[in-house]
C-alpha cells in the first residue's frame, strides 16, 4: 500500500492510497516505489501552480520515513541492489531530484502524516494525522441554539 499526501497552509491538497501494482522485495523498495509515485503527483502541482502564476523557482521537499529510500534518491551508482526494481520507479531520482524539483528529507515514522492512508493507526496518531491534512472535528450531538 503506498500513499501520499500534499498539505499547504495547513490544508491537503493532494493525496492518494492505493494497492501497489507489485510485490516489493524489501521496505525500501516499496517506499521507494511509493517515492515514485509522490514525485509525479509533485511535478504535476509544479506545472498547475506555475500555470497559475506561482512560480517553482526552488525544489519541492518531499519528506520520507525510510533511510533506504532516500539513498536511491541520491545514489546513481546504487545499481547492485536495485537493478531489479523497474525503470519507470527511478523516475523519483532520474526526473525529480536531479533536476532540482523535489528534495527527499527524512521525517520520522511518528510524524508520517500520510501514514493514515496506509495502515491502521492508534486514536491519537489519527488525530494527530487528521489535523495536520487540516481536518476539524466536531462534537457529536444535538446542536443547541
Amino acid at each position: 500500500m503506498s500513499g501520499y499526501t500534499f498539505i499547504i497552509g495547513g490544508g491537503a491538497i493532494g493525496w492518494s492510497s492505493k494497492w501497489q501494482n507489485l510485490v516489493a522485495l524489501s521496505s525500501t523498495e516499496a517506499e521507494y516505489i511509493g517515492l515514485s509515485n509522490a514525485g509525479q503527483q509533485l511535478c504535476w502541482l509544479r506545472t498547475f501552480f506555475e500555470d497559475i502564476g506561482y512560480s517553482q523557482e526552488i525544489p519541492t521537499t518531499l519528506f520520507c520515513d525510510n533511510q533506504g529510500a532516500i539513498v536511491l534518491t541520491k545514489d546513481l551508482e546504487y545499481c547492485a541492489k536495485t537493478k531489479h526494481i523497474q525503470w519507470k520507479y527511478h523516475y523519483i531520482r532520474d526526473d525529480v531530484v536531479a533536476k532540482g524539483q523535489a528534495i527527499i528529507q527524512y521525517i520520522p515514522t511518528d510524524d508520517m502524516v500520510a501514514d493514515i492512508f496506509t495502515k491502521p493507526l492508534s486514536l491519537e496518531k489519527f488525530e494527530k494525522f487528521s489535523h495536520a491534512l487540516g481536518l476539524r472535528f466536531r462534537s457529536s450531538g444535538s446542536v443547541k441554539m
